[in-house]
């Protein structure tokens, strides 16, 4: 049976249909047009999985919001105190849009040559197809269901880093073949102890083209979440946070909305008296 998250406040309306497309804001999810998907080699994820103990020492279980396996695969830091230390990533993660110098960022020296081998070419399809330069890099795996969230810290969401260029957080699902349509995404403006949340499930036949498994999500208004299924859901995602190339950004997206449209998650925004991007 699929758990939602308990932090779900009230049942959801789970809607299909999206409005007319009128502004790149209304997208949640969207894919994105590259020459290739990305693709580890064979059994490669579950090695990666097998650090999870090395990850994050201390008070990590306190402070995560969902049950998850995670790696640091590529941040600001050379030694393995830099790459499992709490306080140290959660710092990285707050500067993820600020420049430093890159010889100040670094594989995980904890993983294996052959595991650092695959993270460089991960590190080059980035550079190759994408907008963005991973200043933190991540593999997680959810072994439980995830709250609604954006990937925006709370002291960060009046600052919009990325305004005029939605959707901008990028992932990478890798197991595609596994993907059991757990993932979902929350209209803005639903989410609350009194409000009636507005969710859209991301669905592989409807949302995931042969083509890509690239997309850009909602960084600064839509959530995610995800419901899950003891021994059926398998939800591997490469998540890159950065800073973006914004003019190769806005081409990308302009792009990948002209050959996605209809693939895309997307709400309507309308009159929310909550949305207010456009008075900031």
């Amino acid at each position: 049976m699929r758990k939602f998250p308990s932090t779900l406040h009230n049942e959801p309306i789970i809607s299909k249909d999206n409005p007319d497309l009128k502004d790149m804001d209304q997208i949640a999810c969207m894919p994105l047009k590259v020459s290739k998907p990305f693709k580890f080699d064979n059994g490669v994820i579950e090695e990666f999985l097998t650090y999870d103990d090395r990850i994050i020492e201390g008070e990590i279980q306190q402070t995560i919001l969902w049950k998850r396996s995670e790696i640091v695969l590529h941040t600001r830091g050379k030694t393995p105190d830099d790459f499992t230390n709490t306080t140290k990533l959660t710092q990285n993660f707050y500067d993820r849009y600020k420049i430093f110098p890159l010889e100040e960022f670094n594989i995980n020296p904890i993983l294996s040559e052959r595991l650092q081998e695959q993270v460089q070419h991960l590190m080059d399809y980035i550079q190759e197809e994408l907008a963005i330069f991973p200043a933190h890099l991540t593999l997680l795996l959810s072994t439980g269901p995830v709250p609604p969230h954006t990937d925006v810290p709370h002291d960060q969401v009046s600052k919009f880093h990325n305004k005029g260029l939605e959707p901008s957080q990028i992932k990478i699902i890798l197991n595609l073949e596994d993907y059991d349509d757990s993932l979902f995404f929350m209209k803005y403006g639903t989410w609350g102890k009194s409000l009636i949340p507005e969710i859209k499930y991301f669905e592989k036949e409807k949302h995931m083209p042969a083509e890509t498994n690239c997309f850009a999500w909602s960084e600064n208004f839509h959530r995610h979440g995800a419901v899950f299924e003891d021994n059926k859901t398998y939800r591997a995602i490469i998540s890159i946070q950065g800073p973006l190339d914004k003019e190769k950004h806005k081409i990308m997206i302009d792009n990948s909305f002209k050959k996605y449209k209809n693939n895309v998650v997307a709400f309507e925004m309308g009159n929310n008296p909550t949305y207010v991007w456009k008075n900031t």
